[in-house]
């Protein structure tokens, strides 16, 4: 049976007729992106998009009570009820908000829009990624290349302080800030990293 999801409690029931938690009455999952100029949540207007990826659509926000606009991801509703990809979709918000570094994006929120869209509210960077820099100029120069490094490796050490463990490090997930935050490296994409636990 196709999933449905409740707007009260944002959550999804293989079910028709009325949510089990509170009664009421579920919804289809939205089929088609929202549209710019459309409200997110009660508090958050869509702006502006900004990007696609493989499974989800970036735009930029405004939340109300806050100056500056923001990034929502959208898991791309042909995905919506798909266990595995929704988990990894808010693994990632889960392992970011485990971190508060200078060079990691910070998650401001995530989770089901009153619409049923799966998304996840950021911090907006303006950049590019290491991968394109490194397409565009072949060979670093040198002292560029530790300035960088030692940026990953800033967010790499704590995160590891932070016992996340990354598991895709590759240059396409740094990202090099423009504007106000040039040259600051931000690791991103969390979609498969795991928190690190003792063996017993």
């Amino acid at each position: 049976m196709t999933r449905r999801f409740c707007p009260k409690c944002r959550r999804m029931y293989a079910l028709e007729g009325a949510c089990p938690a509170d009664g009421t009455a579920l919804r289809p999952l939205p089929s088609a992106y929202p549209d710019v100029g459309r409200a997110l949540d009660s508090d958050a207007i869509l702006v502006s998009h900004l990007a696609d990826g493989g499974m989800s659509r970036i735009y930029v926000a405004r939340l109300v009570g806050r100056e500056e606009p923001v990034a929502v991801k959208i898991l791309a509703p042909k995905f919506g009820s798909d266990e595995p990809a929704v988990e990894r979709y808010y693994r990632e918000a889960r392992m970011n908000q485990l971190l508060d570094h200078k060079n990691v994006v910070d998650v401001i929120r995530y989770g089901m829009s009153e619409e049923g869209h799966h998304t996840i509210v950021m911090e907006l960077l303006q950049g590019k990624s290491l991968g394109d820099e490194l397409d565009a100029l072949g060979t670093l120069p040198w002292r560029r290349a530790v300035y960088i490094a030692l940026e990953l490796a800033a967010a790499l050490g704590h995160a590891h302080g932070r016992r996340v463990i990354h598991r895709d490090i590759k240059p396409d997930n740094f990202l090099i800030g423009l504007g106000q935050r040039a040259n600051t490296v931000y690791m991103i994409d969390f979609g498969l990293a795991k928190k690190y636990r003792d063996p017993k």
